[in-house]
């Protein structure tokens, strides 16, 4: 896919729908980790696409391969860039885990973490490449 490209700034941009349909499916899910794509245009988010977490775990997650390719697909005929990649942390921390470093297979796609603090679902967004980590904003927007 060749219509992937990071935005200038350290910011994700989105809307209060975006980050409720997230949460919906990171709090029903529960206690397995969710995940799913974010398509934009220059870290502005226009749409959120949940994906299957084909090993169904609490503490891994992997987006089921065909899902994960129509949603690619869906970004590229909606001349989408991919700008984030999410998942849920159900029991752990906020910041990207060393498997979530190692598995970071999109440089240049944000990648936002579902996390829980004293029970209420939280979201840190995160910049990865070669496996280096550094936290972004995330603007409401």
């Amino acid at each position: 896919m060749d219509r992937v490209t990071r935005p200038d700034s350290k910011i994700i941009r989105l809307n209060p729908t975006h980050m409720a349909m997230m949460q919906v499916q990171v709090d029903s899910l529960a206690p397995e980790e969710a995940c799913g794509v974010i398509g934009g245009e220059a870290g502005q988010a226009n749409i959120v696409i949940p994906i299957e977490n084909m090993y169904h775990s609490p503490v891994r997650y992997r987006m089921e391969p065909q899902a994960h390719w129509n949603a690619l697909q869906r970004l590229e005929r909606e001349g989408l860039d991919l700008i984030g990649i999410y998942h849920s942390h159900p029991s752990g921390p906020q910041e990207p885990s060393l498997s979530d470093v190692k598995q970071a297979y999109y440089p240049e796609a944000f990648y936002l973490i579902w996390f829980k603090k004293k029970g209420i679902w939280q979201c840190s967004a995160y910049s990865i490449v070669n496996r280096r980590t550094a936290q972004i904003s995330i603007l409401l927007t």
